[in-house]
């Protein structure tokens, strides 16, 4: 069928075209919106929690960091990245042009920032846990670093946030989504009731050197001797633990658990991956700090609570370095704990661990250990 148009009709038909792509180019030019983009800060922390992610299976198996749950990074006064949001929240977001290969989605999202900034402020802390509104969001704030000797020991490389970042999303992955892996409240986390006495802080001084030790020895039967010291204290240390709620176990080896396990997510998810070389002092700096002790409250702040990270970590990095391949699966049981995990893998006899005992003891001077801890009990 032939269709005639009058000269009137053409004339439409061509003007009509004619405002038809004038108004399709309009419209394509005004509604494209300027490019959000991330900053220079951004940027460069971004492109080292893609190289530490990229890295994380191989140093846990199961954490898949971004993916875990919606997080919001607060990097200046009104800039703020969120990663993985919920789907209810990304109509509300603006995605973010970036050229960071491997990595997640990004947003800008104006009400997260803000409800992120009334969160965070002025607390003494940089991280937390966002309920915004039917959903937990992990928030971190890339805020100034205090100047003392732990900061400025894990901020050697200039990888602080970042380790610290990865140190407690995983926290977030424990008691979030794997919270059933705890029993009761986490145990006890009674700081001032733990038992520091004539005899177990020799014990505590003597695992706290071995477990430094620890992370430097190279060859596998080293390696498993430190472990089988790290056992024999730890036996020692329950048996003799006289406390009403058993703290040796309630409090400090569910520390080992809790707060081990994420040192060592930290430590080693940072160290190939952005050659963060964090475990020349496996304590962060709380060598030194114990070295110059000068009260009772800071031998209960190293003693009661910060031995637990690094001798934690160290068990952990001895039973994979020994080949155990389940250790992640293995902390998911409530019941256990890095030294429940490293009694079963060794499963010495009481005499074998007596003779461990001895021999530890002789390597790092009992005598001197006992006379160091006499002096911190008697620390006003």
């Amino acid at each position: 069928m032939k269709y005639h148009f009058d000269s009137r009709t053409k004339s439409f038909v061509v003007f009509s075209i004619f405002v038809l792509s004038f108004c399709i180019s309009c419209s394509s030019n005004d509604s494209s919106a300027p490019e959000v983009k991330l900053i220079q800060k951004e940027q460069e922390f971004l492109s080292s929690l893609i190289s530490v992610q990229n890295d994380m299976n191989s140093v846990w198996k199961g954490f898949e960091c971004f993916n875990e749950f919606p997080i919001f990074i607060l990097t200046e006064e009104n800039n703020g990245i969120f990663i993985n949001p919920p789907t209810s929240e990304i109509a509300n977001s603006e995605q973010i042009t970036s050229s960071l290969l491997g990595g997640p989605n990004l947003y800008r999202n104006e009400d997260i920032l803000e409800s992120t900034k009334d969160y965070l402020a002025d607390s003494p802390i940089f991280w937390g846990y966002l309920e915004y509104p039917d959903h937990t969001i992990f928030v971190y704030h890339l805020s100034e670093i205090a100047d003392n000797f732990y900061n400025n020991y894990k901020n050697r490389n200039g990888y602080f946030h970042v380790a610290i970042f990865f140190h407690e999303l995983f926290h977030a992955f424990q008691l979030l989504k794997n919270n059933n892996q705890f029993l009761g409240d986490f145990g006890q986390q009674d700081f001032l009731g733990y038992p520091l006495t004539s005899e177990s802080l020799p014990l505590l001084l003597l695992l706290f050197d071995t477990m430094i030790d620890a992370y430097h020895q190279s060859a596998g039967d080293q390696k498993k001797q430190f472990l089988s010291y790290y056992v024999a204290i730890q036996s020692e240390l329950e048996k003799i633990d006289t406390s009403a709620n058993s703290l040796i176990r309630t409090h400090g080896f569910y520390l080992e658990k809790l707060e081990g396990t994420a040192r060592y997510v930290e430590v080693f998810g940072t160290l190939n991956s952005i050659d963060n070389n964090t475990i020349e002092d496996p304590t962060h700096g709380f060598n030194d700090f114990a070295n110059s002790i000068t009260s009772s409250l800071e031998v209960r702040q190293v003693y009661a609570r910060r031995i637990f990270y690094h001798t934690g970590a160290g068990a952990v990095y001895l039973l994979k370095e020994l080949g155990l391949s389940n250790v992640e699966d293995l902390m998911l049981i409530p019941e256990n704990t890095p030294y429940d995990v490293a009694a079963n893998f060794l499963n010495l006899t009481s005499e074998e661990s007596n003779d461990l005992l001895e021999e530890v003891k002789a390597r790092y001077n009992w005598e001197d250990l006992l006379e160091r801890s006499q002096f911190l009990l008697g620390l006003q």
